[in-house]
């Protein structure tokens, strides 16, 4: 089941039904927390929000011992949310926690979030010149160490270490990582070398990069640098080019669309006919077009998108021709003059056609066949039988007459016997006509 706080920070999703209601409270604290804290350090106020984020991390212990399961949760951060968390990728590193959808929404656990908070924590301990600093990791409650040499060291190989071995240009799909993993990793080197200048020109042993293994500090800053300002530009025109390209959803979605009403004009250029649906979409209900623009706007929507104006322009071209060709068709076809005749079955269709178009009139009836089609099971017995009948009704509102194709059905009553009333069933296909 889901919940929406009203802090509007996140949605969380509970593990299991019958879930730890305080539990839940404390993770909503927890999120609002952290939320807090991210803002903090986004505005460089790091030892204010080391102090946030070691709150925010209390709540989430608070709640696991609660309910143990409670870190299952599922957490939809929104849009526009938790700045620092995205600038610097935490979360997002080579054993990413959370994932970010096209639209801006980061969806992730409970468990994944907390573990982006701890990366956080532990940089703003480390930027605020604290004495201690949590040392982020494996461990959802992670000790407590000095800031040492040796410590700050440790963290800084472990930023540096993922990329260095980024070798460019990279496959698209890892222009992100490595954009992000070297904001994070630029921001703890530059204070590691104002904090120990000897580490800008001593031999430094954090690259992961086999041909190069030692370097200074100030190589590794370098490196950062160059491959932050190529992953940037890269990055934006990715990311533009992703924005301004349709869906690939859509585009699919297009093809159908336009391939089902290009049968329907080659239909209703060869013999009148059009489907049903698409006829009653188009004439009657005329939501035809309001409801394809609906359904392609929210496939922009979910990869973040603003539908273009001329978006359903393929549509509305082939609507456009398919109207044409049932207009400029209607006045060569009649309904045939040899069609059998069944009176009970005609008029018991023609009311149901009245009955669905208030205010029409019936102009003519006629059997399509003397031929029942019989519906089986899979063991060879009868069903039902159905039969077409064709209805020639003039409807308020429409330029010319249509000509209505339905089928009545009748069930199967035994013994070689079928009920003798039967249902008209919904038309399955209609003509315009332009005369009797």
């Amino acid at each position: 089941m889901w919940v929406v706080f009203g802090l509007c920070i996140a949605t969380f999703a509970s593990a299991q039904q019958g879930s730890n209601t305080r539990a839940t409270e404390d993770m909503k604290s927890f999120v609002a927390r952290f939320e807090e804290a991210d803002t903090l350090f986004n505005q460089k106020k790091y030892a204010e929000a080391a102090v946030a984020l070691s709150a925010s991390h209390e709540l989430y212990q608070r709640a696991d011992r609660r309910d143990s399961d409670s870190g299952r949760m599922n957490i939809t951060i929104q849009p526009g949310k938790f700045s620092a968390l995205r600038y610097f990728g935490y979360g997002f590193g080579s054993n990413a926690s959370l994932t970010e959808a096209p639209t801006g929404a980061v969806d992730g656990s409970a468990d994944g979030l907390h573990s982006a908070m701890l990366g956080m924590w532990q940089d703003a301990a480390i930027l605020a010149g604290a004495k201690m600093f949590p040392r982020a990791g494996a461990f959802s409650d992670p000790s407590m160490v000095e800031m040492t040499e040796e410590n700050l060291d440790s963290v800084v190989s472990s930023l540096y270490g993922p990329v260095s071995t980024f070798k460019l240009p990279v496959p698209d799909e890892e222009w992100r990582d490595v954009m992000l993993w070297s904001r994070r990793a630029k921001l703890i080197v530059e204070f590691a070398l104002e904090k120990y200048p000897e580490w800008k020109t001593g031999t430094r042993e954090w690259s992961q990069d086999n041909n190069k293994l030692q370097h200074s500090g100030n190589e590794a800053l370098a490196d950062i640098k160059a491959k932050l300002s190529e992953a940037e530009p890269e990055y934006a025109k990715l990311r533009s080019d992703f924005m301004n390209a349709a869906p690939k959803r859509a585009k699919e979605w297009l093809e159908i669309i336009c391939g089902n009403l290009d049968g329907a004009i080659a239909g209703a250029k060869k013999n009148g006919w059009v489907d049903w649906v698409l006829a009653r979409d188009l004439f009657i209900t005329k939501d035809f077009l309001s409801e394809k623009r609906k359904n392609l706007a929210l496939l922009y929507t979910q990869e973040g998108k603003q539908m273009p104006d001329d978006a359903l322009k393929p549509i509305e071209e082939r609507v456009a021709s398919l109207k044409s060709a049932m207009n400029d068709g209607a006045a060569k076809w009649k309904t045939p003059a040899d069609k059998v005749q069944n009176a009970t079955i005609e008029n018991k269709v023609a009311s149901s056609v009245k009955a669905r178009f208030q205010g029409a009139t019936v102009i003519k009836t006629a059997m399509d066949s003397n031929e029942w089609i019989i519906a089986k099971n899979d063991i060879g017995i009868p069903e039902h039988r159905s039969i077409g009948v064709l209805t020639l009704v003039k409807i308020p509102g429409q330029t010319h007459a249509w000509l209505i194709f339905s089928y009545l059905r009748q069930t199967y009553a035994g013994g070689g016997t079928y009920s003798s009333s039967g249902t008209v069933q919904s038309p399955s296909n209609i003509r315009f006509h332009g005369s009797n």
